[in-house]
């Protein structure tokens, strides 16, 4: 099970489950014990240091989403969403960048045959090619772009006893007294599905 789309922003997101068997040959006939989520963001312009465009910066974050059940975290139903993310909490899964480029030696420098010493000169130091930047420019990145998010909040209404929270909705009433919804709603357990983080 692996949902992959094309969100309003243009960010790649992928949902990938996580079983208690590490061996991918095994069926799992438990429920995942988490999901991993992996968001790469639109890949931006690469510019080496003269200002031109030698190809793309892409990185992928990884979020982890927990089981509110095993954290022993309330409030929400669980049959809303049985899961939990801490923005905050994510790592850098992956990088595609251009090819970096080695600096060499100025025309008329004497140490132009010795393409790997600069020690002896300050070459390098006047070399615009292209240097990835390093992983706290992507940090600080991705957090500027969780600090500009607009949050989904869950709401619920009180007259027709239905939560809603994003495109997934989960009515109380309906459950407690329709079989068939409450056993498709026990069914998903509040798993992540395609609507439930557009």
């Amino acid at each position: 099970m692996l949902f992959t789309w094309q969100n309003r922003t243009n960010q790649l997101i992928e949902i990938q489950p996580i079983f208690s068997s590490p061996n991918p040959e095994q069926p799992n006939s438990e429920p995942p014990i988490g999901f991993n989520i992996l968001v790469t963001p639109t890949s931006r312009f690469a510019m080496d240091g003269n200002g031109f465009h030698v190809g793309y910066e892409t990185v992928t974050y990884k979020w982890i989403a927990y089981s509110k059940r095993e954290l022993g975290i309330a409030g929400l139903p669980y049959l809303l969403s049985s899961w939990v993310v801490n923005p905050n909490e994510f790592e850098i899964e992956s990088k595609d960048l251009p090819d970096e480029e080695e600096p060499i030696h100025q025309d008329d420098c004497e140490f132009k045959d010795d393409p790997d010493s600069f020690d002896n000169c300050d070459c390098a130091e006047f070399w615009n090619g292209y240097y990835p930047p390093d992983d706290d420019f992507f940090y600080q990145e991705i957090h500027s772009i969780l600090e500009s998010t607009n949050w989904v909040e869950a709401e619920f209404d009180p007259d027709t006893r239905e939560w809603t929270l994003g495109y997934t909705s989960f009515n109380v009433n309906e459950y407690q007294t329709n079989q068939d919804y409450a056993d498709s709603c026990n069914q998903d357990d509040g798993m992540p599905s395609f609507g439930s983080y557009c």
